[in-house]
């Protein structure tokens, strides 16, 4: 929302309601098999039958048949193996019963929506008092094992089916000889083909290929990258914002680069090193452990959730509050925002937000950690930059429609301050943004724009390697990545010079 001459916008702090379980309230029979008689009459408030040890979602709002792994079966300590079939039933019947009620789910899912009090913004936006948590310090949630998503969503189905389209889910794949079917996509999902002069036989996984690019382990667990082969084996999805088409292009590495735990630690749930477990997956050599489960998974962040199944409660579940959890993956480890080739390395969010001026923020202030950008930028942000800056315009762009080709973007605070500066595995090419505009394929979180130094080369270290600081030791970007990648003369906006960019949004804010 844009703030106008003799208006106030009062915008209040977001916090998400508690994500319950929408139960359908049609009826649904219960049996001890698949074509057993009722044992029970349907309870209005859930909508599972048991079949031989599995819950299944029966039909309604949900629709289709959704197992659960038998552990959560077997897990249930009053399932004592000298009842019954029917008595059996019965209890774990109740046992599902006493799980529906908002007293014992409500819990635990309502700290997903804990947003600190931010420092900095004034005291009427925050509306909302900060829950105390239970378990904020365990993330193994007291030795648990792992159950897998499946099992995660049979109680947190909204939460589960917005996971489902989060790159988090999809970044790791088993190929099963044959091209992966992703089970949610964007626009550019999909590797159609192996890698030239590859077949689907000789890949065993694929890491990617959701949202940006893709690359492929070998059948022995090995990085597949073009050190002894004739031919590009990285692949890159279509992007309109830098105008790429889908196609192979070359993959830095070293030949049998080994698929190591320092890489696949950030593309799976429960991951282990051999030295700790002796195990490698699928028994392949190249890869340097083993894993619970494919992909970033609810475990993943909130830990094995074993204990948590039959005893749901914020105490037995990992709920982290700061900002440890993201930085495992999202951050460089080193206290610096590292870059390479002109561009910020696509994968630091927590250093970027740490050298802006919100690093006293967590990152759900902003996101829902839950959601996609990319598949759900309605639902992915809890919390828009005007929500704390209000009193701010926004500078001449409010309601403007930026275009060039297939792609479009209506202008928001992002589209400058939280410019594509990032590169996670590709770029726009030469020209593509005129003389001196720059894109990546990654937004920054740096938010910080300094109009006086016009030239990119400004924003690094003078050996390119990580951002520079300023007095405040606060990193930047310059307007070759903000300005001028609209203001090109190559899109539907009118160019610029560099040096006229840098003046006109050094007074960009100023009230017209």
């Amino acid at each position: 929302m844009a703030v106008r001459d003799g208006e106030t916008a009062k915008r209040t702090m977001v916090v998400p309601p508690a994500l319950e379980p929408r139960w359908d309230d049609s009826a649904v029979s219960y049996g001890s098999g698949a074509e057993g008689a009722c044992r029970e009459a349907a309870c209005p408030k859930t909508c599972r039958k048991i079949v031989h040890g599995r819950i299944e979602f029966g039909s309604g709002s949900r629709s289709g048949l959704q197992p659960v792994p038998d552990p959560l079966f077997r897990r249930r300590p009053f399932l004592d193996s000298g009842l019954e079939e029917r008595d059996r039933m019965l209890r774990y019947l109740r046992w599902l019963k006493s799980l529906a009620s908002p007293g014992r789910l409500g819990v635990s899912i309502l700290a997903l929506a804990l947003l600190p009090v931010l420092p900095g913004c004034p005291e009427s936006i925050i509306s909302q008092p900060e829950p105390t948590l239970s378990n904020t310090t365990d993330p193994t949630n007291g030795g648990a094992e792992y159950l897998g998503a499946a099992t995660c969503q049979a109680c947190h189905p909204q939460v589960g089916a917005l996971h489902s389209r989060h790159g988090h889910s999809q970044i790791l794949h088993q190929t099963q000889g044959a091209p992966v079917q992703y089970s949610s996509t964007l626009p550019q999902t999909g590797v159609p083909q192996p890698p030239p002069g590859q077949e689907w036989t000789g890949i065993s996984f694929v890491i990617g290929g959701y949202a940006k690019a893709a690359q492929f382990v070998d059948r022995d667990g090995f990085l597949l990258t073009d050190a002894g082969s004739a031919n590009p084996l990285q692949f890159n999805l279509p992007l309109a914002v830098i105008g790429s088409e889908a196609g192979f292009v070359p993959s830095a590495g070293t030949a049998q680069t080994p698929y190591s735990f320092d890489c696949f630690r950030c593309h799976t749930t429960g991951p282990q090193t051999f030295e700790a477990s002796g195990l490698r997956e699928d028994n392949l050599p190249g890869i340097g452990g083993h894993w619970a489960e494919e992909g970033v998974q609810c475990e993943a962040c909130h830990g094995p959730g074993s204990r948590h199944v039959p005893n749901p409660s914020a105490g037995n579940i990992f709920l982290d509050p700061t900002n440890a959890t993201c930085a495992r993956c999202h951050s460089s480890g080193t206290g610096q925002v590292l870059a390479r080739d002109g561009f910020i390395i696509g994968n630091q969010q927590v250093e970027e937000v740490n050298a802006s001026p919100h690093a006293s923020f967590t990152c759900t202030v902003c996101h829902n950690p839950h959601a996609s950008t990319f598949a759900q930028p309605d639902v992915a942000i809890r919390n828009d930059c005007q929500v704390c800056h209000s009193d701010m315009n926004m500078a001449l762009h409010d309601g403007l429609v930026f275009t060039r080709g297939e792609y479009t973007e209506t202008l928001t605070c992002r589209s400058c301050h939280m410019t594509f500066a990032g590169r996670y595995a590709q770029s726009a090419p030469p020209g593509f943004a005129g003389p001196a505009g720059r894109i990546g394929d990654t937004r920054t979180h740096v938010v910080v724009i300094n109009s006086d130094i016009s030239d990119f080369t400004g924003m690094f270290k003078a050996d390119g390697s990580a951002l520079a600081r300023d007095a405040n030791g606060r990193a930047f970007v310059t307007v070759d990545f903000v300005c001028l990648r609209c203001h090109n003369g190559q899109g539907g906006a009118f160019e610029l010079s560099a040096d006229r960019a840098a003046e006109i949004a050094s007074q960009i804010h100023t009230p017209q």
